[in-house]
């Protein structure tokens, strides 16, 4: 895996479009030999990352946008929509409600998570690869 590799995607905005996400990367982490409870735990979060955009963003291309690297060690997945009405947050969510622990799922598990919304909503996770 070379540094600054940069893999982007036009996925269908589409519930599917997380399930090709996280089969892409699944591989490309797989082929670079990175460690399965890494490939596992990244592709968790780009299915979450995708998944949240389709379910409450919108897009004017029928596109969700998803792209990732790699540098110094860390691996950044980064999902674009073209935004929506609701700001997205991390939230404690009850343990017994069926649904809203995505982005708190996605913080406990990444090193940095950040919110853009200057230009849609945009979402950036870093995962340590080591």
């Amino acid at each position: 895996m070379s540094t600054g590799d940069v893999r982007s995607y036009r996925l269908p905005f589409e519930l599917a479009a997380a399930t090709a996400a996280r089969h892409q990367l699944h591989d490309f982490l797989t082929q670079a030999g990175v460690p399965d409870r890494i490939v596992n735990d990244a592709a968790l979060v780009v299915s979450e990352l995708v998944t949240n955009g389709v379910e409450h963003g919108r897009s004017d291309d029928d596109a969700i946008h998803v792209s990732w690297w790699v540098q110094d060690g860390m691996l950044t997945l980064c999902v674009r929509d073209d935004g929506s009405e609701a700001e997205p947050t991390v939230t404690q969510v009850d343990m017994y409600a069926p649904r809203g622990r995505g982005l708190a799922l996605v913080e406990s598990i990444c090193q940095s998570l950040q919110i853009d919304r200057s230009e849609g909503t945009r979402i950036t996770a870093t995962l340590k690869l080591g």
